[in-house]
């Protein structure tokens, strides 16, 4: 059990503010784009960190599903944030 638990316990929490740590209002249009694709990419690192340790398809599966759809959502953000330099 405590070998279970350690497995899951070891991985570095998500950190919101890690490439810079002013607020949001202090940053530019790149500096907040760069501090949400951080997020993304943590998010991600931590989904596929799951996936090797998950014991049943069913949760590796659930955890594919969730990192497919967080790898989307920054492919949308990227196109979108594309169109925002176009103005």
């Amino acid at each position: 059990m405590n070998t279970r638990l350690y497995d899951y316990g070891v991985h570095k929490p998500i950190e919101n503010e890690r490439t810079c740590d002013t607020h949001y209002n202090d940053l530019d249009f790149a500096g907040i784009a760069r501090e949400i694709f951080d997020f993304h990419d943590q998010v991600m690192n931590l989904y596929e960190n799951l996936i090797g340790k998950a014991e049943i398809p069913e949760a590796e599966a659930l955890l594919e599903n969730l990192k497919s759809l967080e790898e989307h959502e920054a492919m949308r953000m990227a196109s979108q944030i594309g169109r925002m330099e176009d103005l």
